[in-house]
């Protein structure tokens, strides 16, 4: 079988490069180039015997030629194309995610984001249960009021959702306060996961300072309780436990659990 990148040897014994491979009336044509003489080309075909036969008809080889250099000019439009809509796609994605977290922390004016590296040392410590297949810390961002900082915004996917992953922010004050909850991206089944997004469910967390959140099916008593959606317990977990690990991960970044650990020595 011959394949585009492939070195192949013909009968007079120089060794060609597959450049293209070509379908032409149903018949598979390849370009080949010579390694020893980058400028003679080649055009072959191969039949059921897997013998390769290099192509003298003037004809075959213009059409086959042709359709190389359409295909070389569509590729090149294209490529202009997406450079083109690149920049403005890109401004779009990074508007809407700041549009995001000025959603989860309305009193804001700016906002640093923590180094990856960073983050990604501290979400090694965290050990609480986030579920089955767990949870990642993507980004954490300290939030500034003017220059003074006011909080943290935590960017978590929990990867138990029913449709899959369910990417979401979170905003949390310095009194480890939720001060709001944004889904950024989530694909659960419509009329019954897909309610997550509903702003009735989500402020059951806004509001709250409680270390954990756990759901409930026969309606919330305390303060860390949340009402399960209905027909979508799976998802309610899923949301929940991306928000337990961000809180987690808000006393990670505040130093909170190693000070703890300290205090403790000395009961």
């Amino acid at each position: 079988m011959i394949k585009v990148g492939q070195i192949i040897t013909l009968d007079n014994n120089e060794e060609y490069a597959v450049l293209e491979q070509k379908t032409l009336n149903d018949q598979d044509y390849y370009i080949l180039m010579s390694t020893k003489r980058p400028v003679k080309v080649e055009v072959c075909t191969k039949d059921s015997d897997n013998e390769i036969t290099i192509i003298d008809d003037k004809k075959i080889i213009k059409d086959i030629l042709i359709l190389c250099i359409i295909t070389v000019i569509c590729g090149g439009v294209l490529g202009y194309v997406y450079q083109i809509t690149l920049s403005p796609i890109e401004k779009q994605a990074q508007q809407s995610q700041q549009d995001a977290y000025l959603e989860v922390m309305k009193e804001a004016t700016s906002f640093k984001e923590i180094n990856s590296k960073e983050i990604n040392k501290l979400a090694k410590q965290l050990k609480n249960n986030y579920g089955k297949n767990g949870i990642t810390i993507e980004k954490a961002l300290k939030s500034f009021k003017q220059k003074e900082s006011i909080g943290y915004i935590i960017q978590v996917v929990d990867h138990d959702g029913f449709g899959g992953d369910i990417e979401i922010i979170v905003g949390i004050n310095l009194q480890k306060e939720i001060t709001g909850v944004e889904i950024l991206s989530i694909d659960e089944t419509v009329g019954l996961g897909m309610n997550a997004k509903n702003e009735k469910f989500r402020n059951q967390y806004v509001g709250k300072k409680v270390d954990h959140f756990q759901v409930v099916k026969n309606g919330k008593q305390n303060e860390d309780e949340v009402d399960s959606l209905s027909g979508a317990t799976i998802t309610s977990k899923a949301m929940t436990n991306g928000i337990n690990g961000a809180l987690d991960f808000y006393d990670l970044l505040k130093g909170r659990w190693k000070y703890e650990e300290v205090f403790k020595t000395f009961i």
